[in-house]
């Protein structure tokens, strides 16, 4: 599943909103969708583009819709997509909605860089820990050893 919800260009702000490849006409099943997303967002702070994985395992993305609204201002496409989401659908929601699917995948790209390099940081802080842990350890055990013969010398 892939839902886009973007807010309309004319005034009054009403969405336009996507659901797997198709516009959503009917004004309960957008508003539930345009729910969805929200609910599945309220800890993240949309200001500008993103791409991240949610705690539910879905994939959020925000991307600045190509077209501004009657004021000249940059629009925010909210994307909200299954983790194992066809490539196919996501391009043709991305299609109906008039979003470059091409940007979609870039920012899909840098996002899984950024992670990588998170991940890796993260791998080293890892080790450094292991080997704090270990180091921790070694000393307790000389010092066990210490106590131990320095006990047994005054026999």
């Amino acid at each position: 599943m892939i839902v886009i919800t973007i807010q309309g260009q004319e005034k009054g702000g009403k969405h336009v909103t996507a659901l797997n490849g198709r516009i959503v006409q009917e004004e309960n099943e957008e508003n539930s969708i345009i729910t969805q997303i929200l609910k599945a967002i309220e800890t993240i702070n949309v200001q500008d583009e993103l791409y991240t994985t949610l705690d539910n395992g879905q994939l959020f993305c925000a991307i600045k819709h190509p077209e501004l609204d009657i004021y000249g201002r940059k629009r925010i496409a909210l994307i909200l997509l299954d983790n194992n989401e066809s490539e196919e659908n996501i391009k043709a929601t991305c299609d109906v909605m008039g979003l470059s699917y091409k940007r979609f995948l870039e920012f899909k790209e840098e996002f899984k860089e950024e992670f990588k390099e998170e991940f890796k940081a993260q791998s080293n802080n890892g080790k450094m820990c292991n080997n704090a842990i270990y180091i921790g350890i070694g000393i307790v055990v000389i010092i066990a050893l210490g106590i131990y013969f320095a006990l047994k010398g005054e026999k």
